[in-house]
């Protein structure tokens, strides 16, 4: 099988069966290079595509082994909510004055869709990510089982990576990112982010720029038998994708769409090609 990507830099995709839940995944993922000085986005032809298995950073906290995970899969078969994250800056970082921050904040279009809050008086940090992953096996209660594992009420919970503990708030989450985006994530330190003159508080800037989401589809090509060759091969209806995952590291930006073929209806030993381009 496939991909025919769009004729621009900065596209990868990847496809993965699943009988159980009864789908194939469609993963398109974009990357682009960000311009911190003008907070602007350009596709990137150097590319990291897809990431296929977590890094794990081994850590201490309080004498105990709390490994946290440096850098995620992209890998969900679905999503149910959009997952923002920002890779390199921990939560013990200081900020621009020297100061450890107390709370941060992931806007997009001016609403905190992600916050941290440092708890106090101590927690397990995570010295690596300032938006990072929560942990796997911490996503599912009781764990996950995959002999017991159900799609349809737990698969929500398993697939979805940003952090939500510890001090982290994503009720004032998105279930998919669209349209013109501007995203600002943000720093504060209680006393050290005042204005002296007004006393009103400011956030030091990580990030910042615009993002335009396209609305993305896949168009499969199925073997229905007779000769197997493009020209023979038989379309079916386009398949509508959802940008559910921007994850910011230094300056590559990277924005992930998925979508869902259903195995009735496209077996995935006659799936022959994916096109994947812009809805009309």
């Amino acid at each position: 099988m496939e991909f025919l990507l769009p004729n621009s830099p900065g596209w990868s995709a990847m496809h993965l069966v699943n009988a159980e839940w009864g789908n194939i995944a469609l993963i398109v993922k974009r990357e682009y290079l960000l311009d911190s000085g003008q907070g602007t986005l350009t596709p990137r032809a150097d590319l990291e595509g897809l990431i296929v298995a977590d890094t794990i950073e081994p850590t201490i906290t309080d004498d105990e082994d709390r490994p946290v995970v440096r850098r995620g899969a992209d890998l969900a078969l679905f999503t149910a909510h959009a997952d923002l994250i920002y890779l390199g800056v921990g939560t013990e970082a200081l900020d621009p004055h020297g100061v450890r921050f107390d709370t941060a904040a992931f806007r997009v279009d001016g609403v905190a869709r992600r916050s941290f809050t440092r708890p106090s008086p101590a927690f397990a940090p995570d010295p690596v990510n300032l938006f990072g992953y929560h942990p796997k096996a911490d996503r599912l209660s009781p764990p996950y089982d995959p002999a017991t594992f159900d799609f349809a009420t737990q698969g929500a919970s398993l697939f979805r990576a940003a952090r939500r503990d510890g001090g982290y708030n994503v009720s004032n989450g998105l279930p998919a990112l669209a349209g013109n985006l501007d995203i600002r994530v943000e720093t504060t330190s209680t006393g050290s982010d005042t204005d002296p003159f007004t006393g009103d508080v400011i956030q030091d800037v990580v990030a910042e720029f615009s993002l335009s989401v396209p609305d993305m589809v896949a168009i499969p090509f199925v073997w229905e038998g007779g000769k197997n060759s493009p020209a023979y091969w038989c379309r079916r209806a386009p398949v509508a994708l959802k940008a559910d995952t921007l994850t910011i590291e230094g300056d590559r930006v990277s924005l992930i769409w998925r979508g869902a073929l259903p195995l009735s209806e496209v077996p995935a030993p006659d799936l022959r090609q994916v096109n994947i381009q812009e809805a009309a």
